[in-house]
């Protein structure tokens, strides 16, 4: 789910893939894509990526509760099914 500015996704590469490794090919592959729609060469996304472990079940629970929300938090729907790039309706 992106919001302009943010985004959050929830990643569990297998080993020895890193979260920093599968981060950097998530935004090239978009890049190149978005560039080449665009029919532009220039930067998408900003060149850090914050990452956090989620550690137990609750958190990892707690987190894929919060994501579907954050466009509720943030004002652009009224409900998260609103929000068009959710994957709360799956």
């Amino acid at each position: 789910m992106f919001l302009p500015g943010q985004g959050h996704a929830i990643f569990y590469p297998p080993y020895p893939l890193t979260i920093s490794r599968a981060m950097k090919a998530v935004k090239v592959s978009s890049m190149i894509s978005l560039n080449q729609g665009r029919r532009e060469a220039r930067e998408f996304w900003p060149g850090r990526c914050f990452d956090r472990a989620l550690r137990t079940v609750k958190e990892y629970l707690e987190t894929v509760e919060y994501i579907p929300r954050n466009p509720v938090r943030r004002g652009p729907v009224q409900r998260a099914e609103e929000w068009k790039r959710s994957s709360v309706r799956e």
